[in-house]
C-alpha cells in the first residue's frame, strides 16, 4: 500500500559526506503526490469554498493516475459505499486512464492532492469524529478549492455541511457546503428512493435506497441534486410523513446538493454501481470531456438492475393506488388520477402546495359526511371515528368483493401421485 505520510523537511536532499550512508528501501511515491503545489498551501476557509460554482475541470495529465480517495471508511464506511470509490476507477480504465484508489482511514493525514474524495455513511459518534478530524485538519476544504470533486453519501452530506445533528447535541460540520441537518424525522427513512435529478446536470432517473432519520435543509443559493418520486431524501417537505420508513411513499421534497464539484445525495447502493451515469459526471467534473467507454454492454447489469428496482418501487406505489380505490370507490378514481398527474409532472414546490390545498379541502368535505378517500387516508388527518357510517359502509364493500373473488376462485388442487 502506498505511504501517504507526508515527507520530512530535507528528505529528498542528498546525504551530507560527513554523514554515512544508510540503506533506504525504493521510493513508493504516490504519482498525485509528486510536485503537487497543492501540498504546500495551508487550510482553505469555509468561504472560500463557496465560489465553486465557477470551478473547471483539472484535465489530468496522462503521465500520472487518477487519485481516487475514501475517506475515513473506518467511521464513514457502515454501507458499502467506498465501492463508490471502485466504480470510478474501473470506469476510467475502461477509457484507458490509469487510476488509484487511496484508502485514507483515521490517524492517516488526508492527502490534498487527490481528483476525487468519496465519503459515505455512518453513525452518531464516528460522523462526528469525522466532521471534527477533517475541519481541523483542513486538507480536504484546500483540495476542493484546488478544483477536486467530492461525492457525499448519507452522514456524509451532513458531515460537510455546515452544522448537524448528533446524538451529544448539535456538531459543527466541514463547511464545504451551506446546508444544515438540525432536526430528526418522526420515523426513520429506511427504503428504496427514487430521484429526478436536476435537469442541468443531464442525467436520467435514479434509483439506490436510504437508511437515514435526519432533515437536512439547504441554504440560499444552494441547489439540490433532484427531487424526489418516492422515499425521503432531505426530509424537507415531507408532510404528514405518509410513506416514510417503507420506501413506498411518495416524495414531494429534495435530495442532496450540488455546489461546484460536490455532489451530495442520500441513495446508497452505492450510487454509483446502480447509476454509471452520475460516476461519468464527477469524472468529467475532474479531467473534462470523457470518451465513450469503447464496449457499452458493461453497463447493461446496472441499467437493468435500475430498471428493475424502479418498476418495483413505481410499481407498489400504483398497487398502493389500486388498493385504496377498490375501498373507497369510484371517488377514489379521480383522487388517484389527480395524484398520479402531481406525481409525474411537478417540477416544483408550488405543486406540493396546490396538493396541501386538495388534502384540507379533503378534510372539509369528509366533515360533511362525504366519503372521500384522502378523508382515510391522509396520514396525520386520518380519524377513524369521524364519519364512520361512510367508512363503515366502504370497509364493507370491499369486504363483500374479496369474499366474491375468493368463492370464484378455483380450488388449490395438489396431484396426489
Amino acid at each position: 500500500m502506498p505511504d501517504l505520510t507526508p515527507a520530512e523537511p530535507g528528505a529528498a536532499e542528498p546525504a551530507q559526506p560527513t554523514e554515512p550512508a544508510q540503506p533506504t528501501e525504493p521510493a513508493q511515491t504516490r504519482p498525485a503526490e509528486r510536485a503537487d503545489p497543492r501540498l504546500a498551501a495551508g487550510p482553505a476557509p469555509a468561504s472560500a469554498v463557496s465560489s465553486m460554482d465557477t470551478a473547471r475541470p483539472r484535465h489530468v495529465s496522462p503521465s500520472r493516475d487518477v487519485a481516487i480517495a475514501v475517506v475515513y471508511p473506518d467511521l464513514l464506511g457502515t454501507y458499502g459505499d467506498g465501492g463508490n470509490a471502485r466504480i470510478l476507477a474501473q470506469r476510467l480504465r475502461w477509457r484507458g486512464i490509469s487510476a488509484e484508489i487511496v484508502t485514507v482511514p483515521l490517524g492517516i493525514p488526508l492527502p490534498r492532492s487527490c481528483e476525487i474524495y468519496v465519503m459515505g455513511g455512518g453513525e452518531d459518534a464516528p460522523q462526528s469524529l469525522a466532521a471534527a478530524e477533517l475541519r481541523a485538519e483542513g486538507s480536504l476544504s484546500a483540495a476542493v478549492s484546488a478544483g477536486a470533486a467530492v461525492l457525499a453519501v448519507c452522514a456524509g452530506v451532513q458531515v460537510i455541511g455546515s452544522r448537524f445533528l448528533a446524538a451529544g447535541g448539535v456538531r459543527d460540520g466541514v463547511g464545504l457546503v451551506d446546508a444544515e441537518t438540525l432536526r430528526g424525522l418522526a420515523v426513520r427513512a429506511v427504503g428504496e428512493l427514487v430521484v429526478d435529478p436536476d435537469p442541468v446536470l443531464g442525467l436520467p432517473r435514479l434509483s439506490g435506497y436510504e437508511n437515514h432519520a435526519g432533515v437536512t435543509q439547504l441554504g440560499a443559493g444552494v441547489r439540490p441534486f433532484g427531487r424526489v418520486v418516492a422515499g425521503v431524501g432531505n426530509g424537507a417537505g415531507v408532510g404528514n410523513g405518509a410513506g416514510v420508513g417503507n420506501g413506498a411513499g411518495v416524495g414531494n421534497g429534495v435530495d442532496g446538493y450540488v455546489a461546484g464539484h460536490v455532489l451530495g445525495t442520500y441513495l446508497h447502493g452505492p450510487v454509483l454501481a446502480r447509476n454509471p451515469e452520475v460516476a461519468d459526471l464527477l469524472l468529467s467534473w475532474v479531467i473534462g470531456e470523457l470518451a465513450p467507454i469503447e464496449h457499452p454492454e458493461v453497463d447493461a447489469e446496472a441499467r437493468a438492475l435500475r430498471a428493475e428496482r424502479l418498476g418495483a418501487v413505481i410499481g407498489r406505489r400504483h398497487e398502493s393506488r389500486s388498493r385504496r380505490n377498490a375501498v373507497c370507490g369510484s371517488d377514489a378514481d379521480h383522487s388517484a388520477a389527480d395524484h398520479s398527474a402531481a406525481d409525474d409532472t411537478a417540477t416544483d414546490h408550488s405543486s406540493t402546495d396546490h396538493s396541501s390545498t386538495d388534502h384540507s379541502s379533503a378534510d372539509r368535505s369528509a366533515d360533511k359526511g362525504a366519503s372521500h378517500p384522502r378523508a382515510f387516508f391522509s396520514g396525520a388527518s386520518y380519524n377513524p371515528f369521524r364519519n364512520r357510517n361512510a367508512a363503515s359502509a366502504a370497509w364493507q364493500q370491499a369486504k363483500d368483493r374479496t369474499t366474491s373473488a375468493l368463492r370464484r376462485r378455483p380450488p388449490n388442487r395438489r396431484d396426489a401421485s
